[in-house]
């Protein structure tokens, strides 16, 4: 069995390099399209010299955009789907198959239940409004005439500050923070708040399933010590389930896990970074071009995008809360 593991373990270390050189070979094509697709984005004028005159050149192919634009809509689609799917599976295997087994009676398992459905309606709930409430620049929602802190966009005319254009929204995003291709959609001044206690849930979602289902698998696995840490690296336990060596139910729970980790990490590393950012008063583009105009105190950062009880919001989503004064309008204080 011995000879087996490290036969299998050298496999698919020699396959790991070979995704390494696959990367290396395609990572710069991708990147390309990134440069592409966002060629009116100021990070172009950043760029190297020679580098930029490449990419302007490569830019005078209507195919190159078009196909750019195709990639990244793809995966747009796809972000979308993964993070559906996987919230999907990942409360679905805790409550189903890991609950039964590591609960007590009935009453520790409803609790635990309870608790589960209620970070999914947070999740489920503060997705939607990421998707739902766009942050469009929109003529007619602006009530003042424009001054010389516009500036000027080639494709939806005079904008206001901290507005930037989306190629893949094809619209202007007000206080525009990024292009999220797990929500499919831009983060900007409607539903940052709604994306920051998204990524919150779902690293508390991932890190409690993750705690439930480390209680089920040693329940679960029968192999010896000595193999049972082994056996729930993802390669081995994917080599093992398709040889019959461990039942589905199993399989399911180490695949989760690994999901949970990894999704846990990414979705509390992007709040806190999101927290950060909401805390200064700036955005990840203005923080990349080192813009900190927009500056103030704590208090007044935090309520510019969540609303005067902003903590409420990491009980449940409240959309009716005004935000106060953003930086390309009147004060809206509450």
């Amino acid at each position: 069995m011995c000879i087996f593991y490290w036969g299998l373990t050298g496999y698919l270390f020699t396959e790991c390099i070979q995704l390494c050189c696959l990367m290396y070979l395609y990572i710069p094509r991708i990147t390309f399209c990134i440069l592409i697709l966002q060629k009116e984005s100021t990070h172009v004028e950043y760029l190297p010299k020679m580098l930029r005159f490449k990419i302007l050149m490569q830019l005078e192919s209507v195919d190159a955009k078009k196909v750019a634009f195709l990639f990244f809509l793809f995966i747009n689609i796809l972000g979308l789907g993964y993070t559906i799917l996987v919230t999907l599976l990942i409360f679905f295997t805790t409550i189903f198959i890991t609950l039964p087994v590591i609960c007590q009676n009935d009453s520790e398992y409803w609790s635990r239940v309870i608790v589960l459905l209620f970070i999914l309606f947070n999740i489920a709930i503060n997705l939607w409004f990421v998707t739902k409430k766009k942050s469009l620049y929109q003529k007619e929602s602006i009530h003042y005439l424009p001054d010389s802190s516009w500036s000027e966009c080639t494709n939806c005319g005079k904008i206001p500050p901290r507005t930037h254009h989306c190629p893949l929204c094809k619209h202007c995003i007000l206080r525009r923070d990024h292009h999220c291709f797990f929500t499919a959609c831009c983060v900007g001044e409607e539903n940052q708040r709604f994306f920051i206690v998204f990524c919150f849930y779902c690293g508390v979602g991932c890190f409690y399933c993750l705690y439930l289902l480390c209680q089920y698998m040693p329940m679960a696995n029968d192999a010896d010590s000595m193999y049972s840490l082994f056996q729930y690296l993802l390669p081995i336990a994917v080599a093992e389930w398709m040889i019959g060596y461990i039942e589905l139910s199993l399989f399911v729970c180490i695949l989760t896990g690994w999901l949970c980790a990894v999704s846990g990490f990414v979705s509390f590393g992007i709040f806190l970074w999101q927290l950060f950012l909401a805390s200064v008063g700036i955005t990840s583009h203005e923080y990349d071009m080192g813009v900190w105009n927009y500056h103030y105190n704590i208090r007044h950062n935090l309520r510019s995008v969540f609303g005067r009880w902003w903590l409420l919001n990491f009980v449940i989503p409240l959309p009716c809360l005004r935000i106060q004064d953003t930086g390309h309008s009147e004060s809206k204080y509450l």
